[in-house]
């Protein structure tokens, strides 16, 4: 492993794709036009302790935007990674979020989004079977779902969508342990997750049994802490052995859509 680029992986249940560059937009469709300005707040950068490079890919990842959609690279990988992972199942070759609307095949589809996929949430809401929830939700047709203990039935998705949360879960294994079991077999769970690809894991929190927090570094938030919900508190920033987590539960996909690899990945991990 060097730099920003993946790790050398000698697992069985994981492969790598390199996806091709996009010349439109995955999320809406247009052809693609950026615009670019720096997110990652130097309190951010000093509690995550990042160096030159990764701060610039982290403000790539979140702050280089679809002129017409708004959406952020790390939203318009995810597209494509579902994208190419919905025209490979159904023989499909739709090249945009947009066009899936076409395809009565996609209706069918069980889909669980767990909390907002932001700009791509518009794009899969025509779909009568998608259940949305958003945890501590508090307006009557959101219901609120927490990650570590789902109330569906087991078995019950094609697909589980989440982008960056795991990070503000707790205990993230049991996360991972309940998606797995609300996804039928050969269903696909497909989420984002910031990694720095040179670093192990850390935990900076802990949620102690009485409900409180115990605070093992500095708090720190994605977000700022004065507008932010407590969910935005960062309790785990993942490194490179998070993926030894997933191989241990699905077969993972890493999609890799530019030279950032790893810090802009999208995982795509399917139970078997």
């Amino acid at each position: 492993m060097s730099g920003l680029g993946l790790p050398t992986l000698g697992k069985e249940n994981i492969s790598i794709t390199s996806g091709a560059p996009r010349i439109i937009c995955p999320v809406c469709g247009s052809l693609l036009a950026v615009e670019y300005r720096k997110v990652i707040s130097d309190k951010l950068a000093s509690d995550w302790v990042l160096d030159e490079a990764s701060r610039k890919a982290f403000d790539y990842r979140e702050g280089s935007r679809c002129r017409k959609c708004s959406s952020s690279t790390r939203i318009r990988n995810l597209a494509a990674a579902i994208l190419d992972t919905i025209n490979a199942k159904h023989n499909l070759h739709c090249d945009a979020m947009l066009h899936l609307e076409k395809e009565s095949v996609i209706r069918n589809l069980r889909v669980a989004e767990i909390n907002n996929c932001q700009t791509l949430h518009a794009r899969i809401s025509f779909l009568p079977n998608l259940l949305y929830s958003e945890y501590g939700s508090v307006n009557p047709s959101i219901p609120s779902e927490d990650v570590m203990a789902l109330t569906y039935p087991d078995e019950m998705f094609d697909f589980v969508l989440m982008t960056d949360v795991l990070e503000h879960v707790p205990d993230y294994r049991k996360a991972l342990e309940e998606i797995k079991r609300v996804l039928a077999a050969g269903g696909f769970f497909i989420t984002t997750v910031p990694i720095l690809p040179t670093r192990s894991t850390r935990t900076r929190a802990v949620r102690r049994k009485d409900g409180s927090v115990h605070f093992l570094l500095p708090p720190s938030y994605h977000g700022n802490k004065d507008t932010c919900s407590e969910d935005m508190l960062v309790y785990h920033e993942f490194g490179v052995d998070f993926i030894d987590e997933l191989c241990e539960r699905f077969f993972s996909r890493i999609y890799c859509f530019d030279a950032f690899a790893l810090l802009s990945a999208v995982f795509v991990c399917q139970k078997q």
